[in-house]
């Protein structure tokens, strides 16, 4: 018996690429990635294909295929892949599951690894969106962070992108940096609102274990920004978007209006998507499972055989009340926050109901705020938000 086995199972129509390969490793950085292995893409390559075969094979037999609406191509650094590379995954998926009219094909960027004729070979491949690592428009913080790229990099990046047809293009930044001040965010905002952009990540510094920073900055507190200076440097970013005509949808993201993500949308609305490459996550019926994070069992795996699942592990089988949880706080990261339709559609019950005790007690604390149909954070609650996500884990 299959362990997919949730009788009333979404359609699946999402899929995130890994792509393990970078030229550098930043020092804040805990992904699963590889400095100086580009010798190993061509064999991920092909390992990544027979991957995707095995998932559509699986997904024919159990009847939840889908044309996809979404790709994500995430790392890592995906443009260090060729944009013949990049075409040929991409015609894959379109051959096997098949691709939305409308589909949306993201391809996360170094501002330093693509020419103006790439760009325009990646917009050939079929890529319709660009996610490009800005991070700050200081070179001192840029250095310190580890990355290879510099501020003039991103201004010409952005601008040769528009110039290669690309319409969709999103930037991050991240603050509570060492050394970063709040005017140091208000002159990336500047950078970031003269170019052509049409939505903006800001997230805020973790010191993830393991990590050089981590090992730099976890007894030396002092040396971050304070509690204080980290919030309104969130809320500076959030005030300048929204005169700029930007929209915060989540706790971390703004868009011009039809500007969102749709691919982080299936995410933090706990909707099914396909994980490819080492260190993926599938999340179908309901099962999460995930890759090996080990890149060379990974591709020996997938290379000697059509079906290299051994190397995969299921993580978790969630119960309808994990499901039910994981949908109450991941919705709460949108600024519009859960339907408690849509909620009750695809569960069969009131969130109110099913969350009575929780959501008292967060709007005893004024953190969230029930508005007929929808269950939202406060302004407080975008201060607090972990304190709302702990009482659904």
């Amino acid at each position: 018996m299959s362990k997919y086995n949730k009788t009333d199972r979404q359609p699946v129509e999402a899929a995130y690429i890994h792509v393990p390969f970078c030229r550098q490793k930043c020092g804040y950085c805990d992904f699963i990635s590889l400095a100086g292995a580009e010798h190993l893409m061509t064999d991920w390559h092909r390992a990544l294909k027979n991957e995707i075969e095995a998932a559509w094979r699986q997904a024919e037999k159990e009847s939840y295929s889908a044309k996809l609406k979404t790709i994500y191509f995430g790392g890592g650094t995906p443009s260090l892949l060729s944009p013949k590379q990049v075409a040929e995954i991409i015609d894959l998926l379109n051959n096997r599951f098949g691709l939305a009219e409308d589909c949306e094909i993201t391809l996360e960027t170094n501002p330093a690894t693509l020419g103006a004729g790439d760009y325009l070979l990646m917009r050939q491949s079929g890529v319709n969106r660009l996610s490009l690592g800005m991070q700050a428009a200081q070179d001192r913080l840029l250095k310190k962070l580890g990355r290879i790229h510099t501020v003039q990099d991103s201004i010409t990046a952005i601008k040769q992108a528009e110039a290669a047809g690309f319409e969709r293009i999103s930037t991050d930044m991240i603050i509570g940096l060492p050394d970063q001040t709040v005017q140091d965010v208000s002159e990336t905002l500047d950078l970031i609102l003269s170019l052509p952009v049409e939505h903006v990540s800001y997230y805020s510094l973790i010191l993830e274990e393991g990590t050089p920073f981590y090992r730099c900055y976890i007894d030396h507190p002092e040396l971050l920004p304070d509690e204080d200076a980290e919030r309104e440097m969130y809320h500076l970013i959030i005030d300048r978007l929204n005169q700029a005509g930007f929209v915060n949808y989540e706790i971390s993201n703004a868009a011009r209006p039809g500007g969102e993500s749709r691919h982080n949308l299936v995410y933090w609305q706990a909707k099914q998507y396909y994980g490819f490459g080492p260190a993926a996550h599938s999340y179908i019926g309901n099962v999460r499972r995930g890759n090996t994070e080990d890149v060379k069992n990974y591709i020996q795996a997938w290379s000697a055989s059509d079906n290299g699942y051994t190397v995969s592990h299921i993580d978790e089988v969630l119960d309808n009340d994990d499901m039910q949880r994981e949908m109450m706080m991941l919705g709460l990261r949108l600024l519009e926050g859960v339907s408690r339709a849509g909620f009750a559609e695809r569960y069969g019950s009131d969130p109110l109901d099913v969350f009575t005790n929780e959501i008292s007690v967060l709007q005893k604390q004024g953190l969230i705020q029930v508005d007929d149909d929808l269950i939202h954070l406060t302004d407080r609650g975008l201060d607090f938000a972990n304190i709302v996500f702990r009482e659904f884990v």
